[in-house]
């Protein structure tokens, strides 16, 4: 086993002894160093296998932008291969986000086969995505599957409107292609922290 593997795992286990309530900063960054210093199988195995510590989300956010910032060329072939074969949802969920965040286009077949899943993580993670690395064309698919989450819909619009409220995965698209669009649908209760206003 790579010695950095043996650190973290200890670093790790002297967290779980304090019983503290949150991670001190410094392991935090100590872990994303030791973490980063090897994009060998074994610890990039190693590193997403990390994915699964959520009790602390300072930790847990750190950990997974840490595994981004690997090179695309790498982490992209590791994250289809366990698109495939992960069978936890909370990581599928966190594959499906980090090919995004990487802007992958690999990812869209996935993303079409998926949108409409009946597993609300994996669906909106595949709104979210689709808005990262989509484009204009599917904006059709994403105003269908926006009202699963209780989102508003949106068109082309003629004239610009700048009060529009749309979800992230439309603001991601529209950031892309010259359109204007406005508000065409009603919708449930808007949750304010999944919006922005343009």
């Amino acid at each position: 086993m790579n010695n950095n593997i043996i650190e973290v795992n200890n670093i790790i286990e002297e967290i779980n002894l304090t019983n503290s309530d949150f991670v001190p900063f410094k392991k935090t960054l100590q872990i994303e160093s030791l973490l980063s210093s090897s994009n060998s199988t074994e610890m990039l195995n190693y590193h997403y296998s990390l994915f699964k510590i959520k009790e602390d989300a300072v930790l847990y956010m750190r950990i997974r932008s840490s595994f981004e910032e690997r090179p695309k060329e790498i982490i992209e072939p590791f994250l289809l291969n366990k698109l495939d074969e992960e069978k936890d949802i909370s990581l599928k969920a966190d594959v499906i986000q980090l090919l995004g965040s990487i802007k992958s286009t690999k990812i869209l077949p996935f993303i079409y086969k998926n949108i409409t899943s009946p597993i609300r993580d994996i669906r909106y993670r595949c709104i979210i995505v689709l808005g990262w690395v989509g484009n204009s064309k599917d904006l059709p698919l994403l105003n269908e599957n926006f009202a699963t989450l209780g989102t508003k819909r949106i068109a082309k619009s003629p004239s610009p409107s700048t009060n529009s409220i749309l979800a992230p995965g439309q603001c991601m698209i529209l950031n892309k292609i010259p359109i204007a669009v406005k508000e065409i649908d009603t919708a449930p209760e808007i949750n304010a922290n999944c919006f922005i206003l343009i």
